[in-house]
């Protein structure tokens, strides 16, 4: 009868030990994803448009929630919201943990193209943050975020340059 208490406490210990996260572990070289893993929830993605006479942005939130801010000299500042599904939103989040973005330098800037547009996106998972700035020509995983930006909004993003 004592085994039977043995072997069951060893059982449990092994199957809880088997349900633990890994500890440490590397990551393939292949893959894009940053070595954290950010929540499920509570993020959230902003593209910035700011061009010489406007500046424009579109925020997209876990729940599908799309605010839309924009600012454009010699004309009142526009707000407007929308929402998308929040299975919309959540292909934005495996696009931006899929494509590289968040191994992206923090900045891509030509410096010679003094009137040209600044993108910027930032990338809230809770408390981390990853902004990338981008004038001139930018980086393809970028340009996959900020189309999937736009896509969601559906709708115009003010850019009023020279």
């Amino acid at each position: 009868m004592k085994w039977v208490w043995i072997v069951g406490i060893v059982l449990a210990l092994l199957a809880a030990g088997c349900m633990q996260p890994p500890q440490g572990g590397t990551q393939s070289q292949g893959n894009a994803q940053p070595p954290w893993s950010p929540p499920m929830q509570n993020y959230r993605v902003e593209l910035t448009v700011q061009a010489p006479f406007s500046t424009a942005s579109v925020a997209i939130e876990d729940s599908g929630r799309v605010q839309y801010a924009a600012e454009e000299q010699g004309k009142p500042p526009v707000a407007e919201e929308a929402r998308v599904t929040p299975e919309k939103a959540l292909e934005l989040k495996q696009l931006l943990l899929s494509n590289g973005f968040m191994n992206l330098n923090a900045a891509y800037e030509d410096e010679s193209l003094a009137d040209a547009t600044t993108y910027q996106i930032s990338v809230n998972f809770g408390e981390a943050t990853k902004t990338v700035v981008c004038k001139g020509s930018c980086p393809n995983e970028f340009k996959e975020v900020e189309d999937k930006v736009r896509e969601l909004w559906g709708r115009e993003i003010v850019e009023v340059g020279v």
